[in-house]
């Protein structure tokens, strides 16, 4: 739900962007992907930018990595429709994966989306609604009880849903009410996703909290018009929350980066950003 105004974007020339936080030297380091001109699915490119170095968890001389043995789980908050949706549809074509979709509201046109990929019994839609700590912990306990245990694991979260109350207010104009709605979704919301989970949370787990570039300082001060102000206060909260999410977490073997997909408003760029963002998390 970005601001289209000031982060255009197109398949050929949007730069995708993921924010990773190296455990090993607390080094924040982002990886530039972009798809080539003629992009396949069967054949993504990856691209480092030149001024930085390859992370370490990642092999970027082979950019077909063998495919996984186990049987991973994820777990994807806001998937009932826009990036959710395409990463469970993503997803869902790799008879392995098992997804745990979660969707604020259950009426029938909600999961209309979800219920179309008919991959069931792989496919689990649980209900949560992100701006509720009572309905992330009642996640947390139907998670357990559908992994049998405590000790069952969850290999990737991601932190999809979010929203962006009150677009048009800038910094001059913003409400409280419009920080509140926005931080406590976007920022707790993931908070607290990731403390109901963390049990199931074990080596090689990723979790992904889903940021956006009005949350970078660097690139909001080159913007000459900056909207979206609660919005883009509580997108850099994520940045944080990630940094401390991953200190806490990386003597467990458990990777908590931020990604941002950048601005998709066709379906060709959503489902193209879906895909690229898999193979480099999975890859």
């Amino acid at each position: 739900a970005d601001c289209n105004s000031i982060y255009p974007a197109s398949i050929e020339t949007s730069i995708k962007r993921i924010i990773v936080f190296n455990t090993e030297s607390a080094v924040l380091q982002i990886l530039l992907i972009t798809p080539p001109p003629h992009y396949s699915s069967t054949d993504p490119s990856i691209i480092l930018h030149p001024s930085i170095t390859p992370h370490p968890l990642r092999n970027t001389s082979n950019p077909h990595p063998p495919p996984q043995t186990t049987m991973p789980t994820w777990l994807i908050t806001g998937a009932n429709r826009g990036l959710g949706l395409e990463f469970v549809t993503q997803l869902s074509k790799d008879a392995s994966n098992t997804i745990i979709a979660t969707s604020r509201s259950m009426t029938p046109s909600t999961l209309a989306g979800l219920e179309a990929l008919a991959i069931k019994p792989r496919l689990h839609i649980l209900e949560c609604d992100l701006s509720s700590p009572t309905s992330i912990t009642a996640l947390g306990e139907q998670v357990t009880g559908l992994l049998d245990g405590d000790s069952s694991k969850i290999d990737f979260v991601l932190n999809n849903a979010g929203v962006n109350v009150a677009s048009q207010e800038t910094g001059l104009t913003i409400s409280p009410e419009a920080i509140l709605a926005n931080v406590q979704t976007n920022v707790v919301g993931p908070a607290m996703i990731v403390q109901v989970l963390e049990k199931h949370l074990g080596k090689g787990g990723v979790v992904m909290n889903m940021t956006s570039g009005l949350g970078s300082m660097d690139d909001t001060r080159k913007t000459e018009v900056t909207k979206c102000a609660p919005y883009s206060i509580s997108k850099a909260g994520v940045n944080m929350l990630t940094l401390h999410q991953a200190s806490h977490l990386r003597e467990r073997g458990v990777v908590v980066v931020c990604v941002d997909p950048g601005v998709s408003t066709l379906s060709e760029e959503v489902e193209v950003g879906c895909l690229l963002m898999c193979n480099v998390v999975v890859g």
